[in-house]
């Protein structure tokens, strides 16, 4: 959580915004992501924070950028 004046909120967003920031390794499907999406909302809606007020951002790097276990992930 960051104070207010140290977190930029785009205009039209409540003090409730919530950014979610996911970093994952890529497959998933859109299906699947969208299911994500879906869930995340609804799991905040129950706190009370609006859908219009969450922001869910998926990032995946390739496998060659994950290190297990001291090689690529694409390797292990």
């Amino acid at each position: 959580e960051h104070r207010p004046e140290h977190f930029w909120v785009a205009p039209g967003k409540t003090e409730n915004y919530t950014l979610v920031d996911i970093l994952m390794f890529p497959g998933r499907s859109l299906e699947a992501k969208r299911l994500l999406y879906s869930g995340i909302v609804q799991r905040f809606g129950a706190l009370g924070i609006a859908a219009t007020d969450v922001m869910v951002v998926l990032t995946e790097p390739p496998m060659e950028s994950w290190g297990i276990r001291g090689v690529p992930a694409s390797e292990a």
